[in-house]
């Protein structure tokens, strides 16, 4: 059985978010809190864009928002080669979300990185910056429900997100998934 198996549905219903273990008893009591700045990839793009002088050119601000996977394949096949034996993945059911939800293509602010530390050459989705800050906000969706998650174009992008802009209840987490086992949220 693969460890996101119960949560394999087609609707869009579940979001995954990776996280340390420590933070586990913190997200059963209070949920999921907005983007810790000590984000790497997080500070990294925020680097660039203060750096090329870019104020918040999205609908959100990219240091005040959660991300979570939305294609549970995707976290197996890809995080699950990441994550340390004691890390875990949470689950949040997308419906009892009430912050503004976004859809995002997260491979092409990425080039972000790729420019600030192997140059412009290294970048993939654009020749530029510029051109790649234009793309990613080209990539933002709104999402009103579930349904928008699962009419979208998937496979088009290459690593589609939902960006969460606000806090999610504890109400919200229906499990938290180990590499090892599962814990039950209780919610």
């Amino acid at each position: 059985m693969s460890l996101l198996s119960t949560y394999r549905v087609p609707d869009g219903k579940y979001a995954f978010h990776t996280t340390s273990p420590t933070n586990i008893e913190s997200i059963h009591d209070h949920g999921l809190r907005r983007s810790n700045p000590e984000n790497i990839d997080v500070g990294n793009i925020e680097f660039v864009l203060d750096e090329l002088g870019y104020d918040d050119p999205f609908p959100f601000d990219r240091s005040q928002v959660i991300y979570c996977h939305v294609d549970p394949s995707y976290v197996e096949s890809t995080l699950s080669m990441d994550l340390a034996p004691s890390d875990a993945i949470v689950v949040v059911d997308v419906e009892k979300i009430e912050a503004p939800m976004y859809l995002a293509d997260m491979s092409i602010i990425s080039d972000l990185i790729d420019y600030r530390f192997a140059g412009p050459e290294a970048m993939m989705h654009g020749d530029s910056p510029a051109e790649v800050v234009q793309l990613y906000r080209e990539s933002i969706v709104p999402v009103n429900s579930a349904a928008d998650i699962a009419s979208d174009p998937g496979p088009e992008r290459s690593h589609t997100e939902l960006v969460i802009n606000g806090d999610i209840p504890p109400a919200s987490i229906v499990d938290i998934v180990g590499t090892v086992g599962s814990t039950d949220a209780d919610h």
